[in-house]
């Protein structure tokens, strides 16, 4: 299962990434299998890994300080509700 993670708010510097691996997830599917990590950099597919941290590694690399998504490909999303106990990040 992919993992969706709700915010209170949407995050809306990843609107386009989103919507582009929502978009593409079939064929993200059928290309490179359920279970792998896909890239999306600016709204377009970067690639698809093995592991989260190698898709991560790549995203900082070609992204830099910039926005980037990386989500497992699956048919579905799994639903996971954070508490956190971070009142601040100043």
């Amino acid at each position: 299962m992919g993992l969706l993670i709700l915010f209170m708010s949407a995050p809306s510097h990843l609107t386009h990434e989103l919507a582009a691996f929502m978009q593409q997830r079939p064929s993200l599917l059928s290309e490179h299998g359920s279970g792998k990590f896909a890239l999306f950099i600016g709204g377009k597919f970067k690639g698809a890994f093995a592991d989260r941290v190698e898709a991560l590694k790549k995203g900082y690399a070609q992204g830099g300080a910039g926005h980037f998504l990386v989500r497992k490909i699956s048919e579905k999303d799994e639903l996971v509700h954070l508490a956190s106990p971070i009142t601040s990040l100043r």
